[in-house]
């Protein structure tokens, strides 16, 4: 069993001006996963991924919002009866969010890819689903100048046939056109970024025939479809794009080059001329363990870059990758360490990394194995924009992932006594039946039951302490509460 301590939040002076880096993690009493992450104009973040603590089996899209400083203000979840994965989370201001993912409790069998949308606070407004009668899932996603979405990833066939896979949907999630492309090999879209206001380009791997081998491909299209054009790179080996970024109109990419006929892999960086169509520079550091770029963010600490790669070596545990961010130089060369890595006993990987408006980086992800729990956290690093840099604790504190963000209530309850001794009182003012469940604030149910205009609740399981009272019906949450028993 988890326990969970309020954790002390760490704001950090430097000179005159404030700066804020820290280092969080959040968790509920299931396997926790953070993916994706988008900054809000208030500073504070939203962060998506998957999650089994919310229903308790299996594993639902989450949006977990916390603020400038790392602290918890709220989370909800869109829950299905099998496995739904949020990749990432897109926000329009004054409008809401768009969340892209996988799961195979809807659409077409296996996985199919996974849109929905909410308003700013969470509640559902639609969803949909795309794909084939195989496996495809997303792996990243952008907004569109008319807010809807090109999401990129992998489709799978029965036969098992794996080709990279973009859809671009309108604002309502319908779908406006697909691409499907690849060869022989298994071909993979990883990441998808915009260019300017009409262009995007998309990055991952492609298999060669001539080669025998995948090199990073790089497809450049308008948000109608139109390809403009398409280059494949890597020489002496097998290449993959994870992340790139844009410095004007060159890309900077970060990814994996697997050394011949072997599963040695290392750190690929790509620096790439956009208007000529020419590599301008690619190499890969080598190591004496595998090493993999999964996540690269401009850094404005002298003009600098953070390299998010995981690293496995004799001096890592046995089982699983370590998560290390790195400072590289404009031209992607070594330029210093950031921080500490995270180094727990299983995988540690990197969700997203984004720049942030202060200056700084954020990173999301999730951490494996803390000591004496054998499963998932989430975590939120957060680097300063001056070269500060937080301190990552194996046994530090937890925030709650599961949690109730405040909401209007859909009616009109009576709660008490609040506080309460053995029972609890609701008179519910409609003539629709409800069903209950009280959670404790590590988000286990423990209590549950259906209501019918009222009824009481006998709390002689739980002990003395604050919950959470909340009513739904087949779809949704109607009304939440906080209630304490003495």
């Amino acid at each position: 069993m988890r326990i969970l301590v309020v954790s002390i939040i760490l704001l950090i002076g430097f000179q005159s001006n404030a700066q804020i880096a820290f280092f969080e993690e959040y968790a509920g009493d299931g396997n926790d996963f953070g993916q994706g992450v988008v900054q809000l104009p208030d500073s504070s973040y939203v962060i998506t991924g998957a999650s089994s603590s919310f229903s308790g089996f299996q594993t639902d899209v989450f949006l977990l919002c916390i603020d400038s400083s790392g602290a918890y203000k709220w989370s909800t979840y869109v829950s299905h009866h099998e496995t739904d994965w949020g990749r990432r989370v897109m926000y329009q201001e004054g409008d809401g969010f768009y969340v892209a993912g996988y799961t195979n409790s809807m659409g077409n069998g296996g996985y199919d890819f996974y849109l929905f949308k909410t308003d700013l606070t969470g509640n559902l407004i639609w969803e949909r689903t795309y794909g084939n009668e195989g496996w495809d899932r997303v792996h990243d996603a952008a907004l569109t100048r008319d807010t809807g979405v090109v999401m990129v990833g992998e489709t799978n066939d029965i036969s098992g046939d794996q080709d990279a896979y973009i859809v671009r949907t309108d604002n309502n999630g319908d779908t406006l056109w697909t691409h499907r492309f690849g060869g022989n090999g298994d071909d993979l879209a990883t990441s998808v970024a915009k260019w300017n206001d009409t262009t995007f380009i998309a990055s991952g791997k492609i298999y060669l025939e001539d080669s025998l081998q995948h090199k990073v491909f790089l497809r450049c299209f308008y948000d109608d479809g139109t390809v403009l054009w398409q280059d494949t790179i890597g020489d002496n080996g097998n290449y993959q794009v994870n992340d790139f970024i844009f410095d004007t109109d060159t890309l900077q990419a970060s990814g994996v080059h697997y050394l011949d006929d072997s599963d040695d892999k290392d750190v690929y960086y790509l620096s790439y001329d956009l208007n000529g169509q020419n590599v301008k520079y690619e190499f890969f550091p080598h190591n004496d363990g595998d090493t993999r770029g999964v996540g690269l963010a401009y850094y404005s600490y002298q003009n600098t870059r953070i390299s998010a790669y995981t690293s496995q070596s004799d001096l890592s545990f046995p089982v699983g990758e370590d998560l290390i961010q790195g400072r590289l130089t404009k031209e992607l060369f070594y330029a210093g360490a950031v921080g500490n890595q995270i180094a727990r006993e299983g995988q540690d990987e990197c969700g997203e990394i984004i720049p942030t408006s202060d200056g700084g980086v954020m990173m999301v992800g999730y951490t494996s194995w803390r000591i004496g729990i054998f499963s998932n956290w989430i975590f939120a690093w957060k680097i300063g924009p001056d070269g500060l840099y937080p301190w990552q604790d194996e046994v530090g504190p937890v925030f709650q992932l599961v949690g109730q963000k405040e909401i209007e209530n859909d009616v009109d309850v009576q709660v008490f006594p609040n506080p309460f001794k053995d029972e609890l009182n609701v008179n519910l003012l409609t003539n629709d039946a409800v069903n209950y469940r009280i959670i404790d604030l590590n988000g286990r149910t423990l209590l549950t039951g259906e209501l019918y205009q009222s009824g009481t609740i006998d709390s002689g399981i739980l002990s003395k302490g604050l919950y959470l009272l909340e009513l739904y019906t087949n779809d949704r949450r109607i009304f939440v509460d906080q209630i304490i028993k003495q």
